[in-house]
């Protein structure tokens, strides 16, 4: 099992204090008042922020790297949200959305042109 994958195990446990709601209201005041919105989240981890954004009327399509954290966001049953297993860098399906987001991608210290172009392909 790779750290990331054991890191799984813990990771609801390990953030059970973090604030999703306040994360996910921030991006919901960025956006369209209109609910229903198509949203691709990269690294999309056990699906802490998609739950909530799927509550609030809109449906997440989450990739993430860790075979664990896409099998934990799948046993939560979200509706609404789509959690698959790939790498951001290269990820391709035929879905277009009306935005992203990239909240909790710890390994990106800056946010790299070339995953925005590859993400930005993505949207409508």
């Amino acid at each position: 099992m790779t750290h990331f994958n054991l890191y799984s195990l813990y990771y609801d446990l390990l953030y059970s204090d973090k604030n999703y709601s306040d994360e996910v209201q921030y991006i919901l005041n960025h956006l369209s008042p209109n609910t229903n919105l198509k949203i691709l989240e990269l690294g999309c981890g056990s699906g802490g922020h998609a739950e909530i954004l799927c509550r609030n009327g809109n449906q997440v399509v989450g990739i993430d790297l860790s075979e664990g954290m896409i099998d934990r966001a799948k046993q939560k049953k979200i509706h609404g949200f789509e959690p698959l297993l790939r790498n951001i860098w290269s990820f391709n399906f035929n879905k277009k959305f009306d935005i992203f987001i990239s909240i909790e991608v710890r390994l990106l210290p800056v946010v790299e042109p070339d995953l925005l172009f590859v993400s930005y392909k993505k949207l409508k």
